[in-house]
């Protein structure tokens, strides 16, 4: 990355990777935020392309380079191209 590159440029570089990519997914899940996971999705969908995310998670690459509120089987299939799925699990009992 050249000098005086913004984060964004560099988070970009590194969502192009899909290894990194799929980590993020992880923690954007992990962090318990749904804003935070669809811009995550949002954001690798930038940095890998619409074309490339419309190959590896169905759907056409408009509709990848559009996301506004993306339904559950939307982001299901997102996070399956990444080797990943949404689970539940039990916390305990709560009031």
């Amino acid at each position: 990355m050249a000098r005086g590159s913004s984060f964004n440029d560099y988070l970009l570089e590194d969502l192009s990777d899909f290894y990194c990519a799929k980590q993020y997914l992880v923690e954007s899940v992990n962090n318990n935020d749904e804003e935070f996971l669809i811009d995550a999705i949002r954001t690798i969908v930038k940095a890998q392309g619409p074309t490339q995310i419309s190959k590896i998670a169905g759907g056409n690459k408009q509709g990848w380079a559009e996301l506004k509120n993306p339904r559950f089987s939307t982001i299901s299939s997102f996070l399956k191209a990444f080797g990943l799925k949404v689970g539940v699990y039990d916390i305990g009992e709560t009031a």
